[in-house]
């Protein structure tokens, strides 16, 4: 396995991960503003941008997970 395919592999752990604290927090709030989302993992230690955040919450709407 190369370098690159092992950061690809990092990477997408990064995202699975990142989207199922978001599920996980959504779930137990049961309804949540992306802001109040990025402050609940920011306080848990997950630093998170909205730059990814947004997107990735159009992507799960449009997707329907």
């Amino acid at each position: 396995m190369s370098s690159s395919d092992i950061d690809n592999w990092k990477t997408q752990i990064r995202k699975g991960y990142l989207e199922l604290c978001v599920l996980m927090t959504i779930q137990s709030e049961k309804r949540i503003y992306g802001f109040d989302l990025l402050e609940k993992l920011n306080k848990h230690g997950l630093t998170v941008k909205e730059g990814t955040l947004y997107p990735m919450l159009s992507r799960m709407m449009t997707e329907k997970i």
